[in-house]
Parts: structure tokens; sequence; C-alpha cells
């Protein structure tokens, strides 16, 4: 990337350059790299980095004022495109009730080396249909819930043509009860593997208005409801944490407790071994990578029988 970047292939960059894209340390120190061994165009780019830093203040009034006038100026050149024969079109096609929901395996929908290890992790923003115990899953968006209908029905009904869908969770009717902005961002299936079990605990994960810091909320299919913290239900506060199931009681998670506990990047630099009933802050560190780390995170996976702890 850095080489197109600067107008160069990837094999011209400096083979330390090549080294600190592939071992994560980041982009300042390949900037400073670069600045030392190549062109002009380089070293001013080098200079900028960091320029643009307030605008990860993604609330304050200097982020959001640069955002009205980036509006502003893209309407002024291309004009408000609602109510157009164009965006009603392609309105009615993303909201239209004869969309299908279909089916994949369930690598493909995942992305990144992380998502494609852990295979009870399932992605934001996809429509297809997920197989958990006897059922099969589904998020769907319409007129009627833009910020998603969580539903479910049998394979029968599915290969008949006309699934008759139950709701498990609206989006929209949680933002309504709860007063929140809430914005579905995944959610990770806990699944011991055994042949028969039929999986039925979840951690939902909402973010308030799209950010990325998440709440993370444990989530009973079968009652199709929040597990209360109060009865030992999982609960993490608004962070950007990394979260999976080591057991049925018990998380990995990487989160925000206090100082140290995120990269420079703002993301997770530890985790911690956090057992149901017990408090998160006294949860033992099990993992830790440094704070130059862009994030760090472990999971189990499952498969044939063998168990797998990645970290």
């Amino acid at each position: 990337m850095l080489g197109i970047l600067l107008g160069m292939t990837y094999s011209a960059v400096p083979a330390l350059v090549r080294r600190s894209l592939l071992d994560g340390r980041g982009w300042s120190r390949c900037a400073s790299v670069v600045a030392s061994g190549l062109p002009a165009r380089a070293a001013a780019w080098a200079e900028k980095d960091g320029e643009h830093a307030w605008l990860e203040e993604v609330d304050s009034e200097r982020a959001l004022e640069w955002v009205r006038s980036q509006n502003a100026l893209a309407l002024d050149s291309l004009g408000e495109p609602s109510g157009s024969q164009l965006y009603e079109r392609i309105y009615g096609i993303l909201t239209s009730r004869d969309k299908i929901p279909y089916a994949l395996p369930r690598s493909v929908p995942f992305s990144g080396p992380r998502r494609a290890l852990d295979p009870n992790r399932s992605a934001p923003a996809t429509r297809y249909v997920r197989k958990i115990g006897h059922s099969l899953y589904n998020f769907w968006t319409d007129d009627e819930n833009p910020r998603d209908l969580w539903r479910r029905t049998d394979l029968d009904s599915y290969r008949g043509g006309g699934p008759v869908w139950e709701t498990v969770l609206s989006i929209d009717q949680l933002c309504a009860s709860e007063g929140e902005s809430w914005v579905y961002k995944g959610h990770v299936l806990y699944d011991d593997g055994q042949e028969g079990t039929i999986p039925s605990r979840t951690l939902l994960q909402l973010s308030r208005g799209g950010a990325d810091a998440t709440v993370v909320r444990e989530f009973d299919l079968l009652l199709k409801a929040f597990v209360p913290e109060s009865e030992g239900g999982f609960v993490l506060p608004e962070s950007k944490s990394r979260v999976s199931w080591r057991n049925a009681a018990t998380l990995l998670v990487g989160t925000k407790l206090g100082a140290g506990d995120m990269t420079s990047s703002g993301y997770p630099r530890t985790v911690r071994e956090w057992r149901r009933g017990t408090l998160l802050a006294e949860a033992p560190v099990v993992f830790e990578g440094l704070a130059s780390d862009v994030s760090v995170g472990s999971f189990v996976s499952r498969h044939g029988g063998v168990r797998l702890e990645w970290r």
C-alpha cells in the first residue's frame, strides 16, 4: 500500500519498510524510514502525518462543523438527491420486501484473519441466512425496520419460497424502548461444538449512532431476551472491546478498564479471562501486547473435535 501511495511497486520499497508493514509496527515508523531514504515528496508526506488527528474526536464541534461544511459543499456541487427518480428507484430496491435472504457458507461473510479463523463471530451488514441449531437466522432491513430486524425460520419454511419468520429482536423497537440510537455491529455466538447441542447464548454488540465503540450484552436466543446483569448476564460498557467465549461461563475480554489497557491505536492491548458472576475489574490478564500494536485479541475455535485457543 505504501509503495502505491508513493508511486512505486512493492518490490521497490526498501526491505526495512516492508518488514515494518508486515510486522504491524505502524505507519509512523514506516514514514520515518521512507523519509530518510526516498525523494523529498516522501519526506513532505511524512511531515503531514497526524495533521488531521482532530477528526478522530468524532463528537467535537470542530469535527462536526467540518462534516457539515463538506456536506454543504457536496450538495452545492451535486444537488439534493432525495426526490429524484434515481434516488427513489435505488431506495425502492434497497428496501424492497422482495429481496431474497440468501444462504452462504459460514466462511464467506467473514473478512480479515480473525474473522476467517473464528467461526462463531458474525459480521454486521451482511444479509445472509445463518443456521444456528435447527433454525435459520437472518437480519432484515426495510421501511418498517430501518435499523434491522433479527428473525428466524426453519428449513422447510425457507425452502417453501414463502418463509414464515419469527422475530427474535427488533433493533428499532429496542431503540424506542431504551431511548438510544442503537446500531447493530455483530454478535459472538457461544457454540461448544458438541453434536446435538443447540446454541442458546450470544454476545450482541451495539453501538450508539454507529460509532466504533460498542456496548456488549449477553442475549438468550431461546427466550429472545437480554440476560440481566443481575442474573449473571455478561455486560460490557461502551468501549472498543474485543470479546469471545472461552466456555459457557468464561469470556476472553479486551476492553478499557484503566491506563495502559489500550494500544496507541485505541484498541485493546490486553486480554482478560472473565468468569461469570465475578467483577470484570478483577479478571486476570492472560495475554498482552505492546502499546505500539494495533490490537490484541483471543478466541477459541473448534473443528473436528479439536479445540484451539488463539492469542
